[in-house]
Order: C-alpha cells, then structure tokens, then sequence
C-alpha cells in the first residue's frame, strides 16, 4: 500500500494504527473508477468497504418507473465517516456510481 493511502487510513478511521495497517496492507488495493461508471449493483454480493480518497460518489435507486431517485452523495469524508459502524441496507434496487472520477482504497 502506498504511503499516502497510509496516512488517509490514519486520519480517517479513528483507532487505527501503523500496525493495524500493516496488517491490512496486504488486503488493500487502490482503484480508479470513470466517472459515471457503476462499480456496486443491486444483488451483488459486495463484501468490500470503500474509503475514497478524492471525488465524489452518488447512490442512487430506480423508481419503478425507471427514473432515478438521489439517496445520497459521499465525498471522501462523507464516507468513511457515515459507513464506519453502520449497516446499510437498501429496499429497493440501488446503485453506487462516481460523479468525479474518484480514487478508492478497498
């Protein structure tokens, strides 16, 4: 894991430590995604946590006559923040897709 992605883990995740992310160093990548693509689907089985260190992330759902309804945005505090000790559970199929082309530790 690159120093950077280091150090956003630590300022980030309240908590951890050096050692801590030494140990899930070998577990972490980074990934860029274009904006507007769609990298979490409705059904998937996603066992992932995404931290994002820039951009911004919309998650959406489909009303059932196909417009798409905004649940929220992350940037890169919003969302380690509101997902760290939480559950998400969506009732409706929903989708996570970047505005701006965002860089993800996962």
């Amino acid at each position: 894991m690159e120093e950077s992605a280091k150090e956003f883990l630590l300022q980030n995740i309240p908590g951890i430590t050096r050692e801590d992310i030494e140990i899930l160093s070998p577990y972490t990548t980074l990934r860029t995604f274009k904006s507007g693509e769609i990298y979490i689907r409705p059904g998937e089985n996603n066992r992932k946590v995404y931290f994002i260190k820039s951009g911004i992330v919309r998650v959406y759902h489909l009303e059932a006559n196909g417009t798409e309804k905004t649940i929220l945005f992350h940037n890169k505090k919003s969302f380690s923040e509101i997902m760290m000790g939480s559950f998400t559970t969506s009732h409706r199929d929903t989708f996570i897709n970047p505005l701006v082309k965002p860089n993800f530790l996962n």
